[in-house]
């Protein structure tokens, strides 16, 4: 049991910027992503999506 609780409620140190805590959303569940993370997350996918596209009509090219 407190193995649970430290893993999903971590040990918050006082005073540090990297360990504070972010809260909780609105179903109560403790936030784990920075902003910046979403913004990482998102230039990530963009990359992705761009190369699947080019794939896709790569393959489409030259099967038709």
């Amino acid at each position: 049991m407190k193995a649970e609780r430290e893993i999903f409620n971590p040990p918050v140190g006082k005073g540090s910027k990297k360990f504070r805590a972010l809260g909780l959303d609105a179903q109560g569940i403790q936030k784990t992503m920075r902003p910046y993370h979403y913004l990482g997350d998102g230039a990530a996918q963009v990359a992705l999506n761009s190369i699947n596209g080019l794939i896709g009509m790569l393959t489409y090219f030259y099967t038709d």
